[in-house]
């Protein structure tokens, strides 16, 4: 039998299921370490799946979505099934059963016979009594913490949790360093308390190390603006003038400026000049509007004679024009002839009708002809005055622009004489400027340089002050990283874990690497020591939390040997030639030492019983829903 250390202890008697993942298994364990051998499909997936469904309602593959439904040959769901997982515990040697029953609800259609699936529904049993998932949940939390139950259940648990999830369990076991252990071994790390002032060396080094690199930017551009400044000091400070007679010089040349920018100011601004180009425009405008007046008359002349030339055609038609006269010989009415004297009469009333209506058209036309010839004679007229008016002010501005002219020429003139000055006087002016200002740039350069390297010298000392607080961080979490390290290490047989790892650039970074022998347990170590490491971790946790769960160990065909462990082992190996499960109590697993172990593992022996204790006959499932 096991030998048990004084933890909470909990093993697995007996695992039954029903329609569970299209298996029937009914499996004694009688608390031992068993050894379950199969060929492929015959349900050791299902058996371990049972047991940590029973546990957290998912897969061995810590998968809730997986298919607890017994399928056809199809891949269809059977429906009208219970599927059941019962698991007989003993947590520190008393007696618990957990069941789940999952089955589905069907509902009647409304205004039919015909029934259809409602949804599918999970009963939870604790020690035969129901109860709800919630305390079902609540009394599993009692037996194993759910964030511990998946890392002591197998092998791979937790190496398969994310390294941040790792190294947290890791060093909230076993991982427990005190700053004066470190300040112990290094006497020169009491500095570091007074660096980081309560805050933590991740929150205080790259605030160190940011400083520092400011620090040296500011360093360098200091040294190129003293190098800039050492070159700012001329070489020749004055000519052979004294200060006094240049300053003298200088005043003149100001003078002298102001007088030709008044000069010159008085030039551009000249009144006469201005009043002519005014008088000039203003003469402009009177003959441009003269111009589109003549314009104006001549288009209206060309519109009255235009009209009177059509008059005249009209009275001409008009003129010419002769009565067009049918006689009527027959009266219409009464189909009579008419006399000739009545016939007559109506030749002569027509023709006098006639001859009134062509005299008053003529008449108009002539009325309307002389009323257009008073305005054409009245437009030619005006056209006569405005071209006269015209020639004069044509005249006036002629003689302005040639008196604008002659004045423009002459300035132009003058005015380029005096920029012309202007300009010598503005560079000699800069040029003696620039002579004076000699003395107090050296003067001002010689205090910037002295500036410059007083600050350059600060901030020497404060890189110095800020490399010298960095090493002794990087220092102190280098102790406290192996201590750590060591401190984690000592708690496991055969594998190791590295919490930190050094970048090229020298600064050390946090990790959780598993090591077997120095090999990383996520690269090129074999499944057998994965089995072997992953069991060593277990037993250091088991130690740490005070829990031991059934271990669960998956192709042990693969493994020739197990560690020592007190937690009950249930492997499973592939058999060929067991086309049903075999169980079998496995007596090569040691427990473990007092003082823990050495490595050395006891060749694999198995004690037979009979292949299965309790043979279940598989549940026929019904042709449809039981209605």
């Amino acid at each position: 039998m096991i030998n048990r250390r004084k933890m909470k202890e909990i093993r697995i008697n007996r695992v039954k299921t029903c329609n569970f993942m299209n298996g029937n298994i009914d499996i004694e364990m009688k608390n031992d370490h068993m050894c379950i051998s199969g060929a492929n499909a015959t349900g050791k997936t299902t058996l371990i799946s049972a047991i940590t469904y029973g546990f957290d309602n998912k897969n061995i593959e810590n998968r809730k979505d997986f298919e607890i439904k017994v399928l056809d040959e199809d891949g269809n769901v059977v429906q009208g099934l219970d599927h059941t997982v019962e698991l007989e515990l003993t947590v520190d040697d008393v007696p618990i059963t957990l069941k789940k029953n999952y089955s589905e609800t069907w509902k009647k259609k409304p205004g039919t016979n015909e029934k259809q699936f409602g949804s599918n529904n999970t009963e939870y049993f604790i020690n035969g009594v129901s109860t709800t998932m919630t305390d079902y949940q609540a009394f599993i939390n009692t037996l194993v913490p759910e964030n511990l139950f998946r890392i002591l259940i197998t092998p791979s648990g937790f190496n398969e949790l994310h390294w941040t999830e790792r190294r947290s369990i890791l060093l909230e076991g076993f991982g427990n360093v005190t700053d004066g252990e470190i300040i112990t071994l290094n006497p020169a790390l009491s500095v570091v308390p007074e660096i980081l002032q309560g805050s933590t060396i991740e929150e205080t080094l790259p605030v160190l190390r940011k400083k520092f690199n400011l620090t040296q930017k500011e360093q360098k551009k200091t040294n190129l603006l003293l190098g800039e400044a050492k070159h700012k000091i001329p070489e020749e400070l004055f000519e052979a003038l004294g200060e006094a007679e240049m300053k003298e010089k200088l005043h003149s040349v100001i003078e002298q400026i102001a007088t030709t920018r008044q000069k010159l100011e008085t030039l551009v601004h000249n009144n006469h000049r201005e009043h002519l180009r005014t008088t000039k425009n203003r003469a402009q405008d009177q003959v441009d509007a003269l111009e589109r007046k003549i314009k104006q008359l001549v288009h209206q002349q060309n519109e009255l004679e235009n009209r009177m030339m059509r008059l005249r055609n009209k009275w001409e038609v008009k003129n010419e024009e002769i009565i067009s006269y049918t006689e009527i010989a027959t009266c219409p009415l009464c189909d009579q002839s008419i006399p000739e004297p009545d016939r007559k009469t109506a030749r002569e009333r027509a023709m006098k009708r006639f001859q009134e209506e062509k005299q008053q058209t003529l008449t108009a036309i002539s009325k309307e002809g002389k009323e257009l010839n008073l305005q054409l004679v009245k437009v030619k007229d005006e056209l006569v005055h405005l071209a006269e008016e015209q020639a004069a002010f044509a005249q006036t501005f002629k003689k302005l622009e040639e008196e604008l002219s002659t004045l423009i020429t002459a300035n132009t003139q003058e005015e380029a004489q005096l920029r012309d000055k202007l300009t010598a006087l503005d560079t000699r002016e800069a040029d003696l400027r620039q002579k004076l200002a000699y003395s107090l740039l050296a003067e001002q350069a010689r205090t910037r340089v002295a500036e410059l390297q007083e600050v350059l010298q600060q901030l020497e000392a404060d890189c110095q002050a800020l490399e010298s607080q960095m090493m002794a961080l990087e220092e102190f979490n280098r102790v406290k990283m192996q201590l750590l390290q060591d401190r984690v290490n000592q708690h496991f047989s055969l594998s190791r874990f590295r919490l930190f790892k050094q970048l090229v650039s020298g600064e050390m970074v946090e990790c959780c690497d598993t090591l077997y022998k120095g090999v990383p347990y996520g690269s090129n170590l074999n499944h057998g020591h994965r089995v072997q490491v992953g069991m060593d971790i277990i037993n250091g946790l088991s130690r740490r939390f005070g829990i031991s769960l059934p271990l669960l160990v998956d192709n042990r065909e693969s493994v020739d040997q197990l560690p020592p462990t007190n937690a009950q082992v249930i492997s499973l190996c592939v058999s060929r030639k067991d086309s049903v499960l075999r169980p079998e109590f496995d007596t090569s697993i040691q427990p473990l030492p007092e003082e823990g172990y050495n490595n050395t593992f006891i060749p694999m022996e198995y004690e037979a019983i009979p292949p299965v204790v309790h043979q279940v006959q598989p549940q026929t499932p019904p042709s449809g829903p039981d209605f």
